[in-house]
């Protein structure tokens, strides 16, 4: 067991680390090698549930700290991980892995309350359902305050359709194809109707040109939501209210 386990520390720390998924993979598998050392240690032998239920638990923490560390690269500029194969767009795919894991880790534990085992050994085993509440609360706390780090702005990989706000759009401007604006104005600003985002969306930012140009500040009213905002999704991690 501990050669074994010293092994696999080797392999992490020259080789694994590097690689994308196999890193938090190796990393959920020696903490749970510490767990089945320990029962060995002290003659307890280990279920297959705690074993299932670390395993899972530990990848989606793993995953957190990942997360948060391609967060933090995303804030400051840079697209990839140093010394890690890992790039920011990866987040679209870490993100949903990650809530899984931690998921699948309080299915495992809510199978181990139904078996006859737990239920032997336990005189209220219904109880217990309390302890996967509470891990339900902390592991979807923990990728919430991840999801929304600092400013609470959506990750790179996640904008789109199904993480809209209402009446927003993603937009390429500026004369540079890697330019992209996130807007937020009225439903029917200018009156147009049935047509597409990009449409509509070139056609506010004509009519916000034309505003910006006349000395008639009236013009720019109908033109925003009364919680308005823009922001320069490469240059600026932060939001800009108008």
């Amino acid at each position: 067991m501990l050669l074994l386990y010293l092994a696999l520390t080797s392999a992490y720390s020259w080789l694994l680390k590097e690689r994308a998924l196999i890193d938090v993979l190796t990393l959920s598998l020696l903490y749970t090698l510490r767990i089945l050392a320990g029962s060995v240690a002290i003659g307890i032998p280990s279920s297959s549930w705690q074993l299932a239920f670390s395993a899972f638990i530990f990848l989606s923490l793993a995953l957190v700290k990942r997360c948060a560390e391609l967060v933090s690269l995303e804030q400051s500029g840079q697209g990839s991980a140093p010394g890690r194969d890992y790039r920011v767009t990866d987040l679209a795919v870490l993100w949903p892995l990650g809530v899984g894991a931690a998921l699948s880790a309080v299915v495992v534990f809510g199978l181990f309350i139904s078996t006859d085992e737990t239920r032997a050994r336990y005189a209220t085993p219904e109880l217990l359902w309390l302890v996967a509440l509470g891990l339900v609360y902390w592991l979807a706390r923990l990728w919430i305050k991840d999801l929304a780090r600092q400013d609470g702005r959506r990750p790179a990989g996640l904008r789109g359709e199904g993480f809209r706000q209402p009446h927003s759009r993603v937009v390429h401007g500026g004369g540079h194809a890697d330019r992209a604006f996130l807007l937020r104005y009225p439903e029917n600003p200018i009156g147009v109707t049935g047509e597409s985002d990009e449409v509509q969306a070139s056609r506010w930012l004509a009519a916000l040109e034309k505003a910006l140009s006349s000395p008639d500040r009236a013009l720019l009213a109908p033109l925003f939501a009364r919680d308005a905002h823009w922001r320069d999704l490469l240059a600026s991690p932060g939001r800009s209210r108008l």
